[in-house]
């Protein structure tokens, strides 16, 4: 059964990862930004999924996806031409990932063996 906390860090990693779909109809990031992002917002949704179902591949991928797109985001606030809405929206999406990782990576804890009473 999942905890509360993990389905709702599974929730925010589904929402950040729409939100990476979501970059690729911006029209400040290059081309390349673009597809790594769309990239990191498939495979995030699709771990998510997975890992809904129980799979702790998905939720390998979900921890991955959220710490390399949250990595890639910060260039964004130390560039000079990004206006401040710009940077409020990465912070707001840094602390978002935090806490979805903090909620989702206990769950890759495995649970501890159980011995067999002889």
């Amino acid at each position: 059964m999942k905890s509360t906390a993990f389905t709702i860090g599974l929730v925010l990693a589904a929402l950040l990862g729409i939100g990476d779909l979501a970059t690729g109809a911006l029209d400040g990031p290059p081309p390349e930004v673009v597809v790594i992002t769309t990239i990191l917002g498939v495979v995030t949704l699709a771990g998510v999924v997975h890992a809904w179902r129980g799979g702790r591949a998905g939720l390998w991928a979900v921890v991955v996806t959220r710490a390399l797109s949250g990595l890639g985001a910060v260039p964004g606030l130390l560039v000079d031409d990004t206006t401040g809405a710009v940077k409020g929206v990465i912070v707001v999406g840094l602390v978002l990932t935090f806490v979805t990782l903090a909620l989702i990576v206990p769950g890759l804890r495995r649970a501890p063996a159980s011995s067999a009473a002889a």
